[in-house]
C-alpha cells in the first residue's frame, strides 16, 4: 500500500511541475537549482554554436573564439557530472568558462 503512495504522490509532482513548464515556462524544481536548470539548457545549443561558428566578437579572432566558447562547454560540463569539484586546478578552469560565459554572453548568436 505505501508503495502505491508513494508512486501516485510522485506522479502529482510530476504532473503538477508539467504543467508549470507547460504555462509558465518553468517549474518550481527548475528555480530551486536555477545554475543546474541554466547548464542543462544551455549546454546543447552551446555545442551547436561552437560546431557551426560563423563568426566571433569583434576584437577576437575566430580560433580564440571556438577555444572561449570550449571553455564555457568544459564548464558546464563538469558542472553538470559533479557540483562540488575538489581539486583546485579544475575549479579555476571552471569558475574561468563560467566568468567567459558571463562576459560574453551578449555575444552567443550565430
Amino acid at each position: 500500500m505505501r508503495f502505491l503512495y508513494n508512486i501516485i504522490y510522485f506522479l502529482r509532482y510530476r504532473i503538477k511541475y508539467f504543467f508549470q513548464r507547460l504555462f509558465r515556462g518553468y517549474g518550481d524544481p527548475d528555480v530551486w537549482a536555477l545554475n543546474y536548470y541554466i547548464c542543462k539548457k544551455s549546454i546543447k545549443p552551446l555545442k551547436a554554436l561552437r560546431k557551426n561558428v560563423h563568426g566571433s566578437p569583434i576584437g577576437i579572432t575566430f580560433k580564440e573564439w571556438k577555444q572561449i566558447l570550449d571553455k564555457i562547454i568544459y564548464s558546464m560540463e563538469v558542472f553538470l557530472k559533479e557540483d562540488h569539484v575538489r581539486e583546485k586546478e579544475v575549479r579555476d578552469r571552471v569558475q574561468e568558462g563560467f566568468e567567459l560565459f558571463g562576459k560574453y554572453f551578449q555575444s552567443l548568436w550565430n
